[in-house]
């Protein structure tokens, strides 16, 4: 009685033995691409980027999260831009954009996009946690909190009580208070 798997070195095996050196180097030099795999050709950045442009600050965050993974949601490959991905999320989060908020104070935090800038991260992760959907920046400003020192804190929390006046939050949009 065959098991499981000896019907597959019943099959595979002489075509392993016989073949041609050529054919075997050539069947190893190929990759096999999934749909997901390929690459995102640059006509369809610029209509995303475009589409981000013409959109809410939503659709910023978003077009932020594609540039700084290098994938889009569907899984197309495109080139990694933390620096331009920055850019999206502080254009949200000027508008008051909680996710942007949180997405440009985790960056800072970790050097990713900028230079490492721990006080302006809080200063953004602060701002995000004070929006009534704050998506964990809460617990992230108190893990930052704990790598600074007071007076680093409190020129955080100084900027961020600034930003505040300056920017009231809108409280038709869960997002933007």
């Amino acid at each position: 009685m065959m098991t499981n798997w000896s019907w597959l070195a019943i099959a595979v095996l002489p075509v392993m033995l016989f073949a041609m050196p050529d054919e075997t180097q050539a069947a190893s030099n190929m990759k096999i691409v999934s749909p997901d795999e390929r690459e995102l050709p640059a006509k369809d950045l610029a209509a995303m980027r475009k589409a981000a442009e013409r959109g809410t600050t939503k659709d910023w965050v978003k077009f932020g999260n594609v540039l700084r993974d290098g994938r889009t949601r569907e899984g197309r490959k495109l080139p990694r831009d933390e620096v331009e991905a920055l850019k999206w999320y502080r254009r949200a989060a000027e508008k008051g954009d909680a996710l942007g908020q949180l997405a440009i104070g985790t960056m800072l935090a970790a050097g990713r996009g900028a230079a490492l800038d721990e006080v302006e991260a809080l200063k953004w992760l602060i701002i995000s946690s004070t929006s009534r959907i704050n998506w964990g920046a809460q617990a992230a400003v108190e893990r930052l909190k704990a790598k600074l020192t007071a007076d680093e804190q409190a020129t955080a929390e100084r900027g961020a009580e600034q930003w505040m006046r300056e920017h009231p939050r809108d409280p038709l949009n869960p997002l933007l208070e």
